[in-house]
């Protein structure tokens, strides 16, 4: 196997891109990542800074998430936060897509979805409100689609959080991902019996990725 950049021989596959690389272009990352990685961390409007512990120490270990497993974020590998604010509303349910976190092996979406409609915002019980459920559709405009999972979440009635992580980090030469949600349960517990209503939509949501 040839390194992809000058075409020696490898010593190794890019932790990002998959990609072989010699011992000239390549340390876990490729070069060609790393000065990916280093444009994408220049600031731009509507960035949330970051400090990336360890970089300036050369303590830096990203851990290698390999395509199509499920992305769980950590300090390691953290590139930066784009604000996103994009908000979509179909029916009485609106979901807002907030942020997106990018890192060395993946990328985090954050949502915040709430609901106008009575029957979602009240309780199922009297103690404990119903929450919302869906599943997205991520793809980029090379036609790559992204494994995704739940991760953390929470609220109250009508309004929660929820945080998705994909694998792997968006594609070199990638210029824009799009979201899809094409429905949204509410549940009044666990299981698929839990789910007291559902909404259609779907909801659409588009990122530049050329910053």
């Amino acid at each position: 196997m040839l390194c992809h950049i000058c075409h020696n021989a490898s010593i190794g596959l890019c932790q990002m891109c998959w990609k072989a690389y010699c011992r000239q272009h390549g340390d876990e990352l490729c070069s060609a990542c790393k000065e990916r990685i280093a444009a994408r961390s220049a600031p731009r409007r509507g960035d949330v800074g970051v400090h990336m512990l360890g970089h300036e120490t050369g303590e830096h270990r990203p851990i290698p998430v390999g395509p199509q497993q499920t992305f769980s974020p950590s300090l390691d590998g953290l590139v930066k936060v784009l604000g996103v604010g994009q908000r979509a509303n179909v029916g009485g349910t609106t979901i807002v897509l907030l942020s997106l976190e990018l890192y060395a092996y993946g990328f985090v979406l954050n949502y915040l979805v709430g609901s106008t409609t009575s029957d979602t915002t009240d309780t199922a019980s009297g103690r404990f409100p119903r929450f919302p459920q869906f599943q997205d559709v991520v793809t980029d405009d090379l036609g790559n689609r992204y494994a995704g999972s739940h991760g953390s979440g929470g609220g109250s009635a009508g309004y929660w959080r929820s945080q998705r992580g994909y694998s792997p980090a968006p594609a070199t030469g990638a210029k824009s991902l799009r979201i899809m949600i094409d429905t949204v349960q509410w549940m009044a517990g666990p299981g698929p019996a839990g789910a007291s209503s559902v909404e259609k939509g779907p909801w659409g949501f588009t990122i530049d990725l050329d910053f």
